[in-house]
């Protein structure tokens, strides 16, 4: 400042649930309880950089989509809607991808739910398929071109430990332009 003064050091004004709260040291973390209201105000002349994010798990996720519709079945019956697998016997998870227009580039996540396992990593590969990566919980499969129409995906899994699981949407999504995308709806399934 003016004569050699120097600035204030940098803070941070916040307010939530009729709390104020003065942030002078940082990196800071809070969390807030849900439905909290935050209102944060620079306290000081130097730039005060803030981050603020939300999250929360919606069990019964809507299908959705824009250029892409998935849809999920167990077995071979792609009309079958039932979410109950005798444990100890492999299944096979499809999941049917239409496209609206050609996509390059197109990641299908097709997620494995809790108590199964991989029975085999020599699934067939499916159209515009050049690259499947076996993760932890779902498995990635790249494709470079996806022609227009329906395309089938496959993953063999091995239910193992009885119980009810969640399992989260399959999804498909251009890898450099995400917004255009689809999923299928959340559900849950149950190894007996």
């Amino acid at each position: 400042g003016p004569g050699g003064e120097l600035p204030a050091p940098p803070a941070l004004q916040l307010e939530s649930g009729g709390q104020l709260i003065r942030v002078d040291s940082f990196p800071f973390r809070a969390t807030l309880p849900p439905g909290s209201r935050l209102t944060a105000r620079n306290a000081s002349a130097l730039p005060v950089f803030l981050g603020a994010y939300q999250q929360w798990h919606e069990p019964e996720a809507p299908a959705t989509g824009t250029d892409f519709r998935l849809h999920r079945w167990w077995g071979d019956d792609s009309t079958a809607q039932s979410r109950h697998l005798p444990a100890g016997l492999p299944v096979k998870v499809r999941v049917a991808v239409t496209v609206a227009r050609a996509a390059e580039y197109v990641l299908i996540e097709i997620p494995i739910p809790g108590g199964c396992s991989y029975h085999e990593r020599r699934d067939p590969r499916g159209p515009g398929e050049v690259h499947r990566e076996y993760r932890r919980d779902r498995v990635a499969i790249f494709c470079e071109n996806l022609p227009a129409g329906t395309h089938v995906y496959e993953v063999a899994v091995l239910p193992r430990y009885p119980g009810r699981y969640t399992l989260n949407p399959a999804r498909a999504e251009e890898m450099y332009f995400p917004v255009f995308f689809g999923r299928t709806g959340g559900s849950g399934v149950m190894v007996e």
